[in-house]
């Protein structure tokens, strides 16, 4: 069986604009959502309509993170200069690399605390 995507190229151009290919974002969708399968503890919940609303949107910007890596809003600090000519940028994910922040693992649920006790069960003998 085939894993689900949970958003398509047409979910990410509605959130970020048009696309040259749609054809490897489509791809980098898909992996995204293979990411979010495997990662530990995430429970997927075809009945859960936040839930899924929230994959749409958390697959969008994994990947929308990925392909910023090349891009100057891909950057953690900018530095320029004046008088000296220097500038200087560090990139925030120079690997483009998949990763969920807090926020977004909090909404697929990932990441809760649980708390839950089990109670032994003993068999007496007449």
């Amino acid at each position: 069986m085939a894993e689900p995507s949970f958003a398509t190229a047409s979910d990410y151009e509605n959130r970020y604009g048009e696309v040259d290919d749609q054809e490897r974002i489509q791809n980098l969708l898909d992996d995204a959502s293979a990411y979010i399968l495997a990662y530990p503890g995430f429970e997927n919940r075809p009945d859960d309509p936040v839930q899924q609303r929230n994959l749409t949107r958390v697959t969008c910007a994994v990947v929308h993170r990925a392909l910023a890596g090349a891009a100057w809003s891909g950057l953690s600090n900018v530095s320029q200069g004046a008088g000296g000519y220097n500038a200087s940028a560090t990139v925030a994910n120079p690997g483009e690399d998949f990763y969920l922040p807090k926020g977004d693992r909090l909404a697929l649920g990932i990441g809760r605390a649980r708390i839950g006790a089990v109670t032994p069960y003993r068999t007496v003998e007449p």
